[in-house]
């Protein structure tokens, strides 16, 4: 059976979360999009991998497919593979050019201008 929080607790919770909510935030620092890529950078947060050399097992790589990825397309053997970037056909489209998801009216309207 579950217990049943007491009403003063409760009140005390949402008290709490009503103080950090409504807390002085202004002498906080914000982090730019150059902050973050240089903090990425400086701790090692995004290694790049090695391409392989599909031809030291050329014979299993014609066969099979490999777990992680690498050596799948032996003309571009990163090409898929794990822990590699996703390389987009086409540039994304967000409202703000960084992560704001698109407005559907907009997107109606461009598709629909001739």
């Amino acid at each position: 059976m579950r217990v049943k929080p007491s009403s003063s607790v409760l009140t005390q919770f949402f008290l709490e979360i009503s103080r950090i909510a409504t807390s002085d935030t202004s002498h906080r620092k914000t982090l730019s999009i150059n902050d973050v890529r240089n903090s990425n950078a400086n701790f090692n947060c995004a290694p790049t991998q090695m391409a392989p050399n599909c031809n030291k097992n050329l014979c299993y790589h014609l066969r099979f497919r490999t777990f992680d990825g690498t050596c799948n397309n032996l003309d571009r053997p990163m090409s898929g593979s794990a822990f590699s970037a996703l390389m987009r056909l086409k540039a994304p489209m967000y409202d703000n050019g960084l992560n704001a998801p698109t407005c559907e009216l907009r997107s109606l309207l461009t598709w629909s201008a001739p």
